[in-house]
């Protein structure tokens, strides 16, 4: 059997440090993908989709350009000729280098405000793809131009993709869109599709020998199976009357609103002369996401017995508690159902760390939950897995934001885990 780490069809099973100790047992651990873009095939992919992305754009001066990508650290945007780029990570990691950290579905952009938009694999990560589009037609000027950057269902990665046997080696999480389908929802709201092209159309190996032995099915494939490369390229222009005003005055207007994104700043050049510049300032914007920290507990006399739960949600300066009872239950369950309970508090997406006490909590839903999905909710021994009912709502709700699980020693002196253990005793029922 082949070595993983040297050669494999898809995504990584396992990545090592140079001592060969594992670092990540599964790609899916993690909350973002980002990871797997750092690898030598991952980088090999940007470098294709990079060139063909500055083939198919226009030649022309794009005064505001912007990158939405989970990965800002690689630019798509360094051969375009623009006043103003803007880098725009979905994904807030805290050491990735970008200007403004929002969601593809809540831009934080006056409208049409930008020229050019550039989305790498931004639609296969989203949640809800039309409101991706529908910001995008908001954002873009009239003539504006959308570059749109996807894997291929009909490659070989696509049939991984719904390949059982090769499932735990792909991004099964990420929702393939073809680019008809894409092409059929710019057209809806208005956009004309300039070019659309195909990239990598070798089978995917980490081995950089066996990239470039086959090398050869790259021209191959441009010209034979031209619609089965494993990304494509799509580029549109929004199609609108469109009338120029003087810009500068158009921003000002934009400016003098709650939450403007570009602002000038006047800098002072070498020679003593200040120059007033449109500048972004990310310090200024406001992303539309929200920050909850949530702490949570279960609480159980007897196992089974009656039970309760209790969690403490913080958000800004505010701060909300909420608990139940259950009469008959078991400690698992609670501690479950004190994080779904949670969870559904929040009326939309947001950005939210999760404090538990629970190592079945934590595991279940980052690394063991993979492996029930593809068993059919099924353990290895194949036994049913417990609480099916619960992780399935779990699994829902943590789809819905972008969840980072905490683990957090119970009784160790943490005020807020001891108050959501306060809350779950507090609501055990009474025998």
């Amino acid at each position: 059997m082949a070595n993983p780490n040297r050669f494999f069809i898809g995504w990584a099973i396992e990545f090592k440090n140079l001592n060969g100790d594992i670092i990540l047992n599964n790609i899916n651990d993690i909350t973002s993908h980002t990871l797997w873009w750092t690898t030598s095939l991952g980088k090999e992919v940007i470098r294709a989709e990079r060139f063909r992305c500055h083939k198919l754009l226009p030649q022309q001066y794009y005064r505001v350009a912007m990158q939405i990508s989970q990965f800002p650290q690689f630019h798509y945007l360094d051969a375009i000729t623009s006043e103003i780029k803007c880098q725009v990570s979905t994904w807030d990691s805290g050491d990735l280098k970008c200007d403004v950290v929002a969601e593809g579905e809540w831009l934080p952009f006056a409208a049409k405000s930008i020229d050019l938009l550039v989305l790498p694999h931004v639609l296969e990560f989203s949640y809800a793809p039309h409101d991706v589009f529908r910001e995008i037609s908001e954002c873009i000027v009239p003539e504006g131009v959308v570059v749109i950057i996807g894997f291929n269902p009909k490659s070989i990665l696509g049939f991984m993709k719904y390949c059982n046997r090769y499932r735990s080696m792909t991004l099964h999480q990420a929702k393939f869109l073809s680019s008809l389908r894409v092409r059929d929802w710019l057209s809806l709201l208005g956009f004309e599709s300039i070019a659309c092209e195909m990239v990598f159309f070798q089978p995917p190996s980490m081995s950089n020998r066996h990239r470039k032995s086959r090398q050869f099915l790259e021209n191959a494939g441009s010209r034979l199976w031209s619609g089965f490369g494993s990304v494509y390229v799509l580029v549109a222009r929004k199609k609108e009357m469109a009338v120029r005003l003087n810009r500068s005055k158009m921003f000002q207007r934009h400016l003098k609103k709650k939450h403007a994104v570009l602002q000038p700043v006047v800098e002072r050049s070498i020679d003593g002369s200040n120059s007033k510049n449109w500048k972004l300032m990310p310090s200024q914007t406001k992303s539309s996401i929200q920050h909850v920290q949530i702490y949570t507990d279960g609480a159980c006399r007897g196992n089974p017995g009656p039970g309760g739960w209790g969690a403490v949600l913080l958000w800004n300066e505010h701060e909300r508690e909420i608990s139940g009872g259950v009469v008959r239950t078991t400690n698992n369950r609670m501690e479950m159902i004190a994080v779904i309970e949670a969870l559904q508090i929040l009326k939309r997406r947001c950005h939210v760390t999760l404090f538990t006490d629970s190592k079945y909590v934590q595991n279940g839903i980052t690394t063991w939950i993979h492996n029930w999905k593809r068993n059919n909710w099924r353990t290895a021994a194949k036994k049913p897995v417990k609480n099916a009912d619960l992780w399935q709502e779990l699994d829902q709700l943590n789809s819905k934001h972008n969840v980072t699980w905490k683990w957090v020693k119970g009784h160790s002196g943490n005020s807020w885990n001891e108050r959501a253990d306060d809350l779950a005793r507090n609501a055990v029922p009474s025998a």
